[in-house]
């Protein structure tokens, strides 16, 4: 019985993961602001973009971009404990073709801050 629970709760594991078309690679990236320190304001924000160069793709573009709550400095450091998650494929046929120079998406990154005058 024992047996029988286990293979069924791996079979409930397994349909929830879905592999990629073929010829696709598949990344899952996890963006982890935990703290910046030594910004002379109070009211921090960090902004992020990814860029994604030629041959990349994502179901879900509105991950692309974001911000961070507003943080109050402390000690001089703010802490965020933001999290995102995204998923990313990779077109592997590029390869194929020796003109192609396929690039890393790249994660451009701005910090600022609010204050009663802005």
């Amino acid at each position: 019985e024992l047996q029988e629970k286990l293979l069924y709760k791996e079979a409930e594991m397994y349909t929830e993961i879905a592999l990629p078309p073929p010829h696709i690679l598949r990344i899952y990236v996890t963006l982890d602001i935990t703290m910046a320190f030594g910004f002379p304001y109070d009211a921090l924000f960090i902004t992020y973009l990814i860029d994604l160069p030629k041959f990349w793709t994502t179901n879900e573009p509105d991950k692309l971009s974001g911000r961070t709550q507003r943080c109050r400095m402390i000690n001089g450091s703010a802490n965020f404990s933001f999290v995102t998650e995204l998923t990313l494929d990779f077109d592997l046929n590029c390869l194929d073709d020796e003109s192609a120079r396929p690039a890393w998406p790249q994660v451009l990154i701005a910090a600022g801050s609010l204050d009663k005058w802005t």
